[in-house]
């Protein structure tokens, strides 16, 4: 999972989750901040062709002077991993637990 756009309040929120298989390996899977804009796109079209399931949720800058940043970012984390949620994973099970407590708990603010 992958947030970014957290440091200027009038930014989106993007929050991401992918899921690869267990023996994916790239080496462009790093730090996204020392890749180019090239390498970046480069490797987005990889991830979509080979992961098993991906998603991206996006909170927009209305919500986050709502709910702050921090409920934001878990607000994108949560519906970034709702469309993963089908892939009946083990490993994303344990993450798809927490997040959505924190979806009902974003609820009742």
């Amino acid at each position: 999972m992958r947030r970014s756009g957290q440091r200027m309040p009038c930014w989106k929120c993007l929050c991401s989750c992918c899921y690869s298989p267990s023996d994916y390996q790239n080496e462009l899977l790093n730090d996204s901040k020392k890749l180019t804009a090239k390498k970046r796109y480069t490797l987005r079209e990889e991830i979509e062709r080979d992961a098993i399931a991906w998603a991206v949720g996006i909170v927009t800058p209305e919500e986050i002077d709502k709910i702050n940043i921090l409920n934001a970012s878990f607000l994108g984390y949560a519906s970034s991993v709702g469309p993963v949620e089908g892939t009946s994973q083990k490993r994303l099970s344990l993450m798809v637990i927490v997040l959505s407590l924190i979806k009902i708990y974003l609820q009742q603010l």
